[in-house]
């Protein structure tokens, strides 16, 4: 009945920008995570924990994004599944794979999102920042604030307020219960 835990101190550092060109002020660090083969990442400040989810309890009648409820060092954390979420299909041999789970805390409620991986802490500066493309999903607009230009791969910055915004109704019908 335990979750394994893993503390932000010990994820991989991976600076994009050198020491010299750093600017404070400009300077945005995210973790990244993937899901499919999609690079995502979140502001730093908004995760609390980080974590391979064990013993999930369902729950009945959630919307299909919800994966179920766990116990997080007596916190109970609902787990949502980013890839249901973002309308990204996933593999049979992703299915089987262990996910992990990134804690964020909003208006005093612990959410977990759960994600094929987690990757490095980046540091990202705004001149590397793109609106997202036009012709992208009307969904990943809703949920995405735009995307980063890495050296080798392209990363989309999620609201994670928004990805939890609209689900908010669904918990609060089930509470209502």
């Amino acid at each position: 009945m335990s979750t394994s835990i893993v503390r932000k101190e010990g994820l991989r550092s991976s600076s994009t920008l050198p020491s010299s060109t750093r600017d404070i002020d400009d300077v945005q660090t995210m973790v990244t995570m993937t899901v499919g083969q999609h690079l995502f990442g979140i502001p730093i400040h908004d995760v609390r924990d980080i974590f391979i989810p064990e013993n999930v309890f369902a729950v009945p009648l959630a919307p299909p994004t919800v994966v179920g409820l766990i116990n997080l060092r007596g916190r109970i954390v609902t787990v949502f599944d980013v890839a249901v979420r973002l309308g990204i299909s996933t593999n049979r041999l992703d299915q089987k794979r262990k996910k992990m789970c990134v804690t964020i805390e909003q208006d005093g409620e612990h959410y977990g999102l759960l994600v094929d991986q987690i990757g490095d802490i980046v540091e990202v500066r705004e001149s590397m920042f793109a609106g997202l493309p036009s012709h992208t999903n009307a969904l990943w607009h809703q949920l995405a604030t735009g995307v980063y230009k890495l050296d080798h791969n392209l990363l989309v910055a999620l609201d994670v307020n928004e990805v939890l915004e609209n689900e908010q109704p669904y918990l609060m019908l089930d509470q209502a219960a």
